[in-house]
This record gives C-alpha cells, sequence and structure tokens, in this order.
C-alpha cells in the first residue's frame, strides 16, 4: 500500500488507534515494551522504534524498547516453503548475504536508537520442527534443511566479538555514509556501510578523523563444503575506507 491508501483505510486507522489506545491505558502497568521487528527494508526498523518511543512520550517518560524477536529481511527465501508466507513479495526474494548483512546493521541501528536489549529471531530447525515457512526460515542463523550454520551466524559472531560490552552506540552518519560508533573498552568501534552495490573506496575521514584503520568484513557466503568464506581484513586510510552495502567493522590496528 501507498501511504495515501494507508491513511485512506479505516481498517489501518482502526487498527492504529486501537493500539495506542491500548498503550496508553496500560502505560503505567508496563516497564518495558516489546518490539517484534522482522522488516523487509532496515530504514523500518528506524521508523518503527521512532514510533514507539514518539507514542511513549505523549503519555509520559517512555519506557525501555526490547526487541525479544526480530530479524531480516522479511522476505522469502529460494530454497524454503512460503505456503502460509507473510511477507510480501513487492520486497522481491531474501538471500543468505542480505541475511547476514541485516543482522549487523539491524543490531547497529537499534542499539544507537537507545533499543536495551535485540534477540535474533529463530536460531533454525530443521524438518517438520522448523518454525513455519518461508520469512521464518531464511531469517535464522542455522539452515532449516540441515541445521548448518549459515554466513549470518559467523556475522552474527564476529559483532559479538567485536562489540561485546560496549558502553555508548552512537549513530554518526554522514552523507551517504551510515556509520555507527561503539564504545569497546574505552576505543572506538565503527561500523558502516553505504547503499552501493560495488565496493568502492569512500572517504570516512569526516567521521573517523584522519587516521589509518583496520577494516573487518562480514561472512556473506559460504563454499561449497558449507565452510565460511572469511575475507581478510585490510588495513586503509580513513580518506579511501572500502565500503559498499555489505557493513564492515572499522577500528585502529
Amino acid at each position: 500500500m501507498t501511504r495515501e491508501e494507508m491513511n485512506a483505510s479505516s481498517v489501518w486507522s482502526f487498527r492504529k488507534a486501537r493500539y495506542e489506545w491500548m498503550v496508553e491505558q496500560t502505560f503505567e502497568t508496563f516497564d518495558v515494551i516489546d518490539l517484534h521487528a522482522y522488516v523487509p527494508i532496515v530504514s523500518f526498523l528506524e521508523g518503527e522504534i521512532a514510533y514507539l518511543s514518539d507514542l511513549m512520550a505523549r503519555f509520559g517518560e517512555p519506557k525501555p524498547i526490547w526487541i525479544i524477536e526480530g530479524g531480516g529481511p522479511h522476505k522469502n527465501y529460494p530454497g524454503y516453503p512460503a505456503i502460509n508466507s507473510p511477507a510480501d513479495p513487492f520486497f522481491g526474494w531474501g538471500s543468505a548475504e542480505e541475511n547476514a548483512e541485516f543482522v549487523v546493521k539491524l543490531h547497529a541501528i537499534s542499539a544507537a536508537m537507545g533499543v536495551e536489549r535485540q534477540h535474533w529471531g529463530l536460531g533454525g530447525t530443521k524438518g517438520e520442527n522448523a518454525y513455519w515457512d518461508g520469512p521464518w526460515c531464511g531469517m535464522g542463523l542455522l539452515d532449516r534443511n540441515d541445521d548448518h550454520r549459515k554466513p549470518s551466524y559467523y556475522a552474527f559472531r564476529t559483532m559479538v566479538e567485536l562489540l561485546d560490552g560496549f558502553t555508548e552506540a552512537v549513530d554518526v552518519s554522514s552523507g551517504s555514509v551510515r556509520a555507527f560508533r561503539f564504545t569497546v573498552d574505552g576505543e572506538a568501534v565503527h561500523v558502516l556501510w553505504t547503499d552501493d552495490e560495488t565496493e568502492r573506496p569512500i572517504d570516512a575521514s569526516p567521521i573517523l578523523g584522519e587516521a589509518v584503520v583496520l577494516v573487518t568484513r562480514i561472512v556473506t557466503e559460504l563454499d561449497e563444503a558449507l565452510a565460511p568464506i572469511v575475507p581478510p581484513a585490510r588495513v586503509a586510510p580513513t580518506a579511501a575506507v572500502p565500503l559498499s552495502h555489505t557493513p564492515v567493522f572499522v577500528r585502529r590496528p
């Protein structure tokens, strides 16, 4: 639906008003509000978090937001059943590469927007015990068919290794570069990406300062034996950081 169609929809208006009434009437009775954030587009998560924060601000000091379930991209994936799938075909097919990218992007965005917890939905269960179908199978960190570790599993592990114990997360995006600064053990670790399909050197010195940095890329594919293809880390000047739509971790060597 377009924005105009949604605004004109009596069903949508009723459901939105009912939800907001429920939050208002129960605002003094809960400590945390939970968002199930399964999104097909990264920016949708930013909109959902901002909406919840603004909604709660109408009734008092906003409560903490937890994402007890979340993941992406919320799309159908080749090779998985989509019999009852709620994924909208408008957004196209999901892929293992995009799934791995979403792990880092959604965690970085939510942390910088103040979300206190995020549980990546659906680790994965194979065969008949798999959780439903369609996007629910594609977003997991393990493969539905045989429980092998997907690229998103290794991206998640890299993220935890580099950001575990962070004390601050700040959105420091500039121009075409999405940038998030995490403070880990007193040092800055940045997560950067652009919308470019092809990797190219970008001047990130306005964000990172003048320095030489270590660029760590995430796993986005497996080899024929289902082992991760680990991209080598690279050293680059901040005036020419290799960036694309795949997020990278940037820190001092």
